[in-house]
């Protein structure tokens, strides 16, 4: 508010004016324009663990948007469960969690990232501007080899059961659990190892031979030698 300046019936002075209302909205347009916006590209773990890490520490002093073109957070430790159980590994919807962080959700593909230009291409012809972009897009899966059955994340799932017999029916009796070459997370083939062993166990195959294949120096090298040579 501005003061009343001199006496009442005095010329000089200033009536009461509310400008704080529309000085306050202009303030908010003025912080609004100065937000920085970060944009997740990716709806996967480390995605998640991005968004409600900025969301812990930034709060409201940015603008968080998480792209992804799934709609759903798929717990992919848990897929490798899913030929034995038939059941999904555990799916959550993305925009609510966004929401819920303060955050927007576009689900979309993106086709390309302009870095000088601060902006982000979707394969839907949409475009994104970003002050600090994250890149949480992880890797495809393919199949590295031919004539043999992968482990995905999404899509089919391996018929263990159909593995099993068919091993059985090969004079060598063997079933072998291959590690690419490269980069690889291989816990999962350990894993898938183990439970199947347990099945053909069920089914009354105890003469199955189950060989894990690996470029590693030892068997799950990665955790340490105390934990490897346990494995």
């Amino acid at each position: 508010y501005l003061r009343l300046r001199g006496q009442p019936g005095d010329p000089t002075r200033w009536p009461i004016r509310r400008h704080r209302p529309r000085a306050a909205s202009r303030l908010r347009i003025v912080a609004d324009a100065l937000t920085p916006r970060t944009v997740i590209l990716g709806g996967g773990i480390a995605g998640l663990e991005a968004l409600l890490a900025l969301a812990d520490l930034a709060g409201e002093r940015t603008e968080l948007t998480l792209v992804s073109p799934d709609p759903d957070f798929t717990y992919k430790p848990l897929t490798v469960e899913e030929p034995f159980t038939h059941q999904p590994a555990e799916h959550r919807e993305l925009r609510p969690i966004v929401t819920e962080l303060g955050g927007r959700f576009v689900r979309g593909a993106v086709d390309v990232v302009d870095a000088p230009g601060h902006q982000v291409a979707l394969e839907d012809g949409a475009a994104l501007n970003f002050d600090y972009l994250v890149v949480c897009v992880g890797t495809r899966t393919t199949g590295p080899f031919e004539h043999a059955a992968t482990l995905r994340v999404v899509g089919e799932l391996l018929e263990i059961d159909a593995l099993i017999a068919r091993a059985l029916r090969h004079p060598s009796k063997r079933l072998a659990f291959i590690v690419p070459p490269g980069v690889s997370w291989s816990l999962p083939i350990y894993e898938l190892a183990l439970m199947t062993r347990r099945r053909a166990e069920q089914l009354g195959s105890d003469d199955l031979r189950l060989i894990v294949v690996t470029p590693e120096e030892a068997p799950l090298v990665f955790f340490g030698s105390v934990p490897s040579n346990a494995v």
